[in-house]
């Protein structure tokens, strides 16, 4: 299937203007004998193709792409998915989105980069996937993150730039000793509190030598963090006798940037 467009309203200044956004101009259009009339006689919305699949569609690659009105995600059958790449990329108004079946997606990346408004992200499923490049990148009102299972993901790049410019991300989790490539939260991850330090650091695998990218403010954090370590878990404790630091640096085998 080809590109659509999402049109808020049914007239010709609403599609015009969709067309306007998608293309990301704001130049005057011209439409050939006959359009105007056309588009009265079309429905507006999302195609029934899409909304109503029968499970066997593989690619939801930039689907909304720049969908920028788009407020609430449809419910759409994904069991079959292995790609949600550029799903949600650039839909700016993006507050809600459902629970998708992702079992079998193997890429992820740039899913919702640049959903700024969007503040909370379902638990999805992402055990089979292996690129995660600029999945949540530049969503800056996101809070929260469930479980992430990022075991697959094993190249140098996988992860590179998943949460840059999360401004006012504050929880996240990880699947224990499922973060195999360089990850960085460098910046302005200040908010993070210290559980999803935590969880960061029990993520990483200690099989591989990787490094995990901080930055000044949450490197110190973790300095002070102390816990105790039960069978290469670390535990947060006020008595604890080991740093989160200490922890990552001697347990885990990662370098600290």
């Amino acid at each position: 299937m080809g590109e659509f467009y999402l049109v808020e309203r049914q007239d010709f200044v609403s599609v015009a203007d969709t067309i306007r956004a998608k293309g990301e101009t704001q130049a005057p259009l011209t439409f050939p004998n006959g359009f105007k009339s056309a588009i009265n006689a079309i429905s507006t919305g999302i195609p029934n193709s899409v909304l109503d699949n029968n499970g066997t569609r593989t690619s939801f690659m930039s689907l909304f792409s720049t969908c920028r009105a788009l407020t609430e995600a449809p419910m759409l059958n994904t069991s079959a998915a292995t790609s949600t790449s550029n799903m949600f990329n650039h839909c700016n108004s993006l507050r809600t989105v459902p629970f998708y079946d992702t079992a079998n997606v193997v890429d992820f990346s740039y899913m919702f980069a640049d959903c700024s408004s969007i503040t909370d992200v379902p638990n999805f499923n992402t055990s089979k996937g292996t690129n995660f490049q600029g999945m949540f990148s530049s969503c800056g009102s996101l809070r929260n993150i469930g479980k992430l299972d990022l075991s697959k993901a094993t190249s140098n790049s996988a992860l590179s730039m998943m949460f840059n410019f999360c401004w006012a991300l504050e929880s996240v989790d990880f699947v224990l000793n499922s973060i195999k490539s360089n990850i960085e939260f460098s910046y302005s991850h200040a908010g993070l509190t210290d559980e999803s330090l935590v969880n960061i650091a029990n993520g990483l695998n200690p099989s591989v030598v990787k490094v995990l990218t901080l930055g000044r403010t949450l490197k110190s954090r973790v300095q002070s963090i102390m816990g105790n370590i039960s069978e290469d878990l670390f535990i947060k404790t006020d008595s604890g006798t080991t740093s989160l630091s200490d922890f990552i640096l001697d347990v885990k085998g990662w370098s600290i940037t």
